[in-house]
């Protein structure tokens, strides 16, 4: 099975919403559920304006919406958008590392599924397009929405624990003690 890049809410595309439409304002915006049987990646990248040194991080979870792994990455000097194009990289890498089939990757970052929505992978010249690009040729179901920044929260969190400029890497087996609080407030209104 190809992955399939699908926008929430596309009506042309045929595609549904994942657990129906976006929420009504920005204000309410919260982690919503992937269908059963599949996962969600949330992910975010982010660049200090002064610098230009850029994070990212990610977070996967289940129907339930449980932990299933996150990350966090400083990645030197670059664009914000590559930033976010960072982020989308390393969780699919993750997602594929951990055996998932289905995944639903969120992203508030419209660019980012204009760009990545692009039928032909000769559209971009980035390289790490072209690496995502390769990602979703394997065999699994991807399918990218849209998230507001306000339910992206965690994932904000997550990237900016990473030390800016130092090329860390980090791996969170399990939820770090940090972000405790955002993941009620998150999954509140999603119950």
């Amino acid at each position: 099975m190809q992955a399939a890049l699908a926008p929430a809410c596309n009506t042309h595309s045929g595609q549904a919403c994942v657990n129906g439409m976006l929420p009504i304002s920005r204000a309410n915006a919260r982690w919503v559920s992937p269908p059963v049987d599949w996962f969600k990646l949330n992910v975010d990248g982010t660049r200090d304006h002064n610098t230009g040194f850029a994070v990212c991080g990610g977070l996967v979870r289940d129907h339930d919406g449980r932990w299933v792994r996150g990350f966090a990455q400083s990645m030197g000097v670059c664009s914000p958008i590559e930033a976010e194009l960072w982020a989308v990289h390393e969780g699919l890498v993750q997602a594929w590392v951990l055996g998932l089939k289905r995944v639903v990757v969120e992203v508030d970052s419209s660019s980012i599924l204009r760009l990545l929505s692009q039928r032909s992978r000769m559209e971009s010249s980035m390289t790490i397009v072209q690496h995502i690009y390769s990602l979703l040729s394997c065999d699994w179901s991807i399918k990218f929405v849209h998230a507001y920044r306000e339910s992206n929260a965690v994932t904000d969190s997550l990237a900016k624990s990473v030390t800016l400029g130092s090329l860390e890497f980090r791996i969170f087996v399990d939820p770090p003690h940090f972000i405790f609080d955002l993941l009620q407030i998150n999954c509140i209104a999603d119950g």
